[in-house]
């Protein structure tokens, strides 16, 4: 493996795995890709996921341009999951590949059985292997994650793009909401990468988010009432959503950066409801370590959602929408 460059954080702003690369890849395509983005924020629930979780939608969709959008592909066989990031790039100069979290070189050790997939970008192929950047930097519970360039080869691609076996509820439901509205997830097992497909007509596209809106709740103070609620009382389901909610956060924040937020909400509202997303998820996996030690803590998690929904987060959740 050379590295081309890794650890100098290209200057982006601090997203999740997914959105950190899918915003990467739209900068290409789309003026204005980061603050297009930011308009897009939002955070809505659907309390009533499979096997009892919580559906989390981070922002709507930002991928369609050009009669396109983006759609999972995916193949069970190696050989032509190949191929077809080899067509897609062709095709498109780029491809979000679907990586394994815990099989990446430039990944913080995790214990055994808790990788999720995890997005990267390929930019080119050539003799001397697959131009791999990864845009997502955070420091994570077992250590800093920076930004890397380098480049792979055939066998090590294919090392890292190993399919995420026994995926958990949340997992797939992440997988389906991954780009903000839901679409059909690769089959567990399969290799799967995301390729622009033709999209569906205006009609049907504004006629599908008005069907899925139905069964979501946007407005700030009944997300965290629900959210408290649920939370507070089953520290397993809080354990789970750790993740989708430090998600949030960082979209919140990034949302909370923007010249068009600021300006509206002003800078004291925002750096004060930027403060309470900060504290969310520091407070959630306190709440949930001291629960696995066997003690819960019902009340940090409801003191965290009511400072939040007392922050100007609902004036910000209206101004950019």
């Amino acid at each position: 493996m050379t590295c081309l460059a890794q650890g100098q954080g290209h200057g982006e702003p601090q997203l999740s795995c997914y959105t950190a690369n899918l915003v990467a890849l739209l900068s290409e395509l789309r003026p204005g890709a980061y603050e297009f983005f930011a308009a897009s924020i939002r955070l809505a629930i659907r309390p009533d996921g499979p096997d009892g979780r919580i559906a989390f939608s981070h922002h709507e969709r930002v991928d369609l341009l050009d009669g396109r959008e983006l759609g999972y592909g995916h193949a069970r066989r190696w050989a032509d999951a190949r191929d077809a990031l080899r067509d897609e790039l062709l095709r498109s100069g780029q491809v979000i590949a679907v990586a394994h979290s815990a099989l990446l070189p430039w990944a913080p050790v995790t214990p055994e059985g808790s990788g999720v997939p995890h997005w990267i970008r390929l930019l080119d192929e050539r003799e001397d292997g697959w131009l791999v950047e990864d845009r997502f930097d955070a420091l994570l519970p077992h250590g800093a994650q920076q930004p890397f360039l380098g480049r792979l080869d055939d066998e090590q691609i294919r090392r890292i793009m190993t399919p995420v076996a026994r995926k958990r509820p949340e997992v797939r439901l992440r997988d389906r909401l991954a780009l903000g509205r839901e679409v059909p997830p690769p089959d567990d097992g399969d290799y799967s990468w995301l390729a622009f497909m033709p999209s569906a007509s205006p009609d049907q596209n504004a006629g599908r988010a008005a069907a899925a809106d139905e069964a979501w709740i946007e407005d700030p103070a009944e997300v965290c009432a629900v959210l408290a609620q649920r939370l507070a009382a089953d520290p397993a389901l809080l354990e789970a959503h750790l993740e989708d909610l430090w998600a949030a956060s960082r979209h919140q924040r990034f949302r909370l950066r923007s010249p068009a937020v600021r300006a509206l909400v002003g800078e004291a509202a925002a750096d004060q409801t930027a403060a309470a997303w900060d504290e969310l998820p520091v407070a959630l996996r306190f709440a949930a370590e001291s629960a696995r030690r066997g003690r819960t803590r019902p009340g940090v998690v409801r003191q965290v959602f009511a400072r939040l929904a007392d922050s100007p987060w609902a004036v910000a959740s209206v101004v950019c929408s």
